[in-house]
């Protein structure tokens, strides 16, 4: 009879244990952790917004590289992907990357450029910006030679220039001065006559 008592009393200490304390484990017999709703919940994955970071160059000249890559962060290791809103005509975008580069070849303004990255599930976008591609410095051309400056009446005279322009330029040629006799090309900056 003692026996029995005795086990009727640690049942009821058991089943007393925590009974309707919320986020408490109910214990169902030895060794055995049974989790209430409330701490299933509690454990459930919520998503972690990537981050997207990096300033890109605002100002280049034309006909010169251009390439920004954002550095972008998923805390919870998700795969991300890049998009890109407003991308310059003469640039090309990596979408696995968010690399934007290229080569402008004419001065011009490309406004509101935006680059997203998105985890699939929610994304985020770096602040809009202006690309301003500016046209190089003039470099002034060179002319060179030395024209002959004496010579006989009745004969061929001939002089041409030599030119050069660092930028690639087309050039044209004037003279001031020109003898009546002569014929000047302003093509070439030939002199003849």
């Amino acid at each position: 009879m003692i026996n029995i008592l005795i086990i009727i009393t640690f049942s009821i200490l058991i089943s007393g244990c925590g009974g309707g304390t919320p986020n408490k484990v109910v214990v169902k017999g030895p060794n055995h952790a049974i989790p209430t709703p409330e701490s299933i919940l509690s454990s459930t994955h919520e998503n972690i917004t990537p981050t997207i970071t990096g300033t890109p160059k605002r100002y280049l000249l034309a006909n010169t590289d251009y390439s920004f890559t954002p550095d972008a962060l998923d805390l919870d290791g998700d795969d991300l992907t890049f998009t890109i809103e407003n991308k310059p005509s003469w640039a090309i975008f990596n979408n696995a990357s968010g690399e934007l580069k290229g080569t402008p070849t004419a001065a011009n303004e490309h406004r509101d450029i935006k680059i997203s990255v998105s985890d699939s599930i929610e994304s985020t976008s770096l602040p809009t910006f202006n690309i301003i591609v500016q046209a190089p410095p003039n470099n002034a051309p060179t002319i060179s030679g030395t024209a002959t400056t004496l010579i006989n009446t009745n004969s061929d005279y001939q002089f041409i220039p030599t030119a050069t322009d660092l930028d690639g330029d087309d050039l044209t040629f004037t003279i001031e001065n020109k003898p009546v006799w002569a014929i000047f090309n302003n093509a070439s900056g030939e002199l003849t006559g």
